[in-house]
């Protein structure tokens, strides 16, 4: 990419640049590591990582994209996210969106009639609880083996990608869509809240969720960083890509490592003044601090056995990002 995808600056400063890095880094099963580790073409499960800051919006992004053939494999075929649904337990983050989804709807009074899509649903979880709540119209899609999970439930899950195409031949059109954690993994944001636009009513209400750039960086916390997650937003850097595309920005939190946006379709951008706070100075002196600690950590023990809980993000960020030997 030689302009921002956000705000078409083309003023960078460099985060990261790691020599083959993972494209999996989430949890996946002993068998299918067994699987992958016998694929002659492993190498093809890794790419270099470069991470570009642009000085103009603050958004960052992949300077190359990934293979997106591997993109697609990892999440049809890979992803193991635990299902809430099946396993029966609480998803902290899940409950923490469903709290500000009804708090808004309250305040907004959004009928309960509404149509509602929800796109990368996995399990369906979040179409579940809606559903409880008296939502009656609610559907979704997702790639992975939680949409076979969600329709043991009685939920209306597709299993396939979002595909503008096929709502439109089903003459489908929706008053709220709901895309969690799906817009930093996209290509081309903004073809895709395009597309969103063209399957809503008028007025309708979008509801999203990104990994907060601006609260990584400025806690020097580099687990959310990977070639999954093409681009690192920040509240700045989405007001940027909103002012090429007919939404209004009805509201945002920015305060958490999650950011929540609420936009509205056929709505003039609403002008937000931002602080620019050396964000970069800030995540260089932090990164350094967590990695200096992080290693004193495990240097105090060193001959003993050390487990990373979760074997997620954060584990292939010691190893790669923090240096943390794998032995």
């Amino acid at each position: 990419m030689k302009i921002c995808p956000c705000c078409n600056g083309k003023k960078f400063q460099r985060i990261f640049k790691i020599v083959k890095f993972p494209y999996i880094t989430t949890p996946i099963d002993i068998y299918i590591k067994k699987k992958i580790s016998r694929d002659k073409k492993l190498n093809k499960y890794y790419d270099n990582l470069e991470n570009l800051f642009c000085q103009k919006c603050t958004h960052i992004f992949l300077r190359q994209n990934p293979n997106q053939k591997i993109i697609d494999e990892l999440y049809s075929r890979y992803y193991n996210y635990p299902s809430p649904l099946k396993d029966n337990f609480e998803p902290s983050r899940d409950n923490e969106f469903l709290n500000f989804f009804f708090k808004f709807c309250q305040k907004y009074k959004i009928s309960k009639n509404k149509n509602i899509y929800e796109i990368g649903c996995f399990d369906g979880y979040i179409l579940y609880k809606l559903k409880k709540n008296g939502f009656k119209n609610v559907e979704g899609c997702d790639p992975s083996l939680g949409a076979l999970i969600g329709k043991k439930f009685g939920l209306k899950i597709n299993r396939e990608f979002f595909s503008k195409q096929k709502l439109f031949i089903k003459r489908k059109f929706f008053d709220v869509i709901i895309a969690r954690h799906v817009l930093e993994h996209l290509k081309s944001p903004l073809n895709f809240l395009r597309d969103l636009s063209d399957v809503s009513t008028e007025g309708s209400l979008v509801f999203l969720e990104v990994p907060n750039g601006e609260y990584y960086l400025k806690y020097g916390l580099s687990e959310v960083f990977s070639l999954q997650h093409i681009h690192l937003f920040t509240i700045k850097s989405i007001y940027f890509l909103l002012k090429k595309l007919n939404y209004n920005l009805i509201f945002f939190n920015n305060k958490n490592s999650n950011l929540y946006l609420v936009i509205q379709k056929n709505n003039p951008l609403k002008k937000i003044s931002f602080y620019n706070s050396n964000l970069i100075e800030k995540f260089k002196k932090n990164f350094f601090l967590n990695k200096e600690n992080i290693n004193n950590i495990i240097e105090k023990f060193s001959n003993k056995k050390i487990c990373f809980w979760g074997a997620g993000g954060f584990a292939c960020a010691a190893f790669y990002l923090y240096n943390v030997d794998k032995k």
